[in-house]
């Protein structure tokens, strides 16, 4: 492992990375580092990995044996002189090092390191500077048995939500009642029925509150859907297993024959720009060119700028897909932040441009990821027209 980091390290052309906790606030350095999930650590810990040589190792005196799975010189304190002193000492001769930091906050998913104890590093001597990148290979990057874990998941959720649709049809012709939230429970129902993990309930939801990006039904709301109705249902999951992953997609639904033509105009958009997203990058990468987060985003967001309704995208384009919903690796982001980390191998990520205005909104998700330097979007063949329920 330390031989990986040590050659991802001088890839970053920085002189180390300095791992730094107290009381699990970093979960990165424990899952990079392995840190033992039953460890007891209530004092600071130091664990500083240079581009070449030993690493080294500062615990506090009262428990030692914190980092003693992994290899390197260990150095004990008690007292703040004496870790401060030996912190220095860990640091000397080295220049640039890494850190669970974000200059401005810009990528909080790896900004845990506090600003305190930045300024202590500092003080050594060194300039800190962010390990994103790191993280995003160390933490990011899908396994083939991620990949598989999410085509599975992806596969399914497509199924469910035409399924989804579906019942809202059957629903109405059977005078039963359908609203958000009854509907959010069948899907969830499904769900947990397949046995996949989910980060929160999906999003249900109709007309205006379509216009509402993270609108929640709630029990008591009980306006049913029927004929004339846009629906937007955005759901997720990931399989119960360690090395499993998410996959997240929004469909759009209009209960009738035909919708009408400010429906189908903004439709059109969201997908067009979706669309350009996907377009852009798979001919950076059949031009063997790298491409950024950001750059995605922009992308995304001209198309949607020039029809006149970028006032109405108040969201980035993508976020990083992992363990978690919203996890560590590049965010397909130039409004809420601008991610400079590369899209690299192997990482996954959603697409998912919206316009959201008062009477109604649309997105349209789709996941895609590095694989064989190409760009792969799951769950196919995606969303290419409303769904007539």
């Amino acid at each position: 492992m330390i031989e990986k980091i040590q050659e991802a390290i001088c890839k970053e052309e920085v002189d180390g990375w300095l791992f730094y906790n107290f009381r699990d606030i970093d979960p990165s350095a424990n899952a990079i580092l392995q840190i033992p999930e039953d460890t007891f650590a209530s004092r600071r810990w130091f664990y500083f990995i240079p581009a070449s040589g030993t690493p080294c190792k500062l615990v506090h005196k009262i428990e030692p044996h914190t980092l003693d799975h992994l290899p390197g010189e260990k150095y004990l304190y008690a007292g703040w002189q004496t870790m401060e002193t030996h912190l220095a000492h860990l640091l000397k001769n080295h220049k640039t090092i890494c850190m669970q930091y974000s200059p401005k906050a810009a990528v909080p998913y790896v900004s845990y390191v506090d600003a305190g104890t930045c300024e202590l590093v500092k003080s050594c001597g060194v300039e800190v500077v962010s390990s994103a990148n790191l993280i995003q290979l160390f933490e990011a990057v899908w396994s083939q048995e991620a990949i598989d874990s999410h085509n599975r998941s992806a596969q399914f959720l497509r199924t469910l939500v035409l399924e989804a649709f579906q019942h809202i049809r059957k629903c109405i012709d059977a005078q039963q009642g359908i609203s958000e939230y009854k509907l959010q429970q069948f899907i969830l129902e499904r769900i947990v029925k397949e046995n996949l993990e989910y980060h929160h309930a999906p999003i249900v939801a109709v007309n205006e509150n379509a216009g509402d990006p993270h609108f929640s039904p709630q029990a008591e709301n009980k306006r049913s859907i029927q004929d004339g109705d846009f629906v937007l249902i955005d759901l997720w999951g990931r399989e119960k297993s360690e090395n499993a992953v998410y996959a997240d997609m929004t469909w759009m639904g209009y209960v009738g024959s035909e919708p009408t033509t400010k429906h189908q105009e903004v439709f059109n958009i969201v997908k067009q720009a979706r669309d350009a997203a996907i377009a852009f990058i798979e001919t950076r990468f059949s031009q063997n060119e790298k491409v950024y987060g950001y750059e995605v985003d922009d992308v995304t967001r001209n198309v949607i700028n020039e029809a006149g309704y970028g006032e109405y995208f108040v969201h980035r384009t993508g976020h990083s897909i992992g363990r978690d919903l919203h996890w560590k690796g590049v965010n397909i982001d130039n409004l809420e932040t601008k991610d400079e980390r590369q899209l690299i191998e192997g990482v996954g990520f959603s697409i998912e441009p919206g316009i959201y205005m008062k009477d109604f909104g649309v997105r349209l998700e789709v996941n895609g990821y590095i694989h064989h330097g190409k760009l792969c979007v799951s769950a196919q063949p995606i969303q290419q027209k409303i769904i007539m329920i």
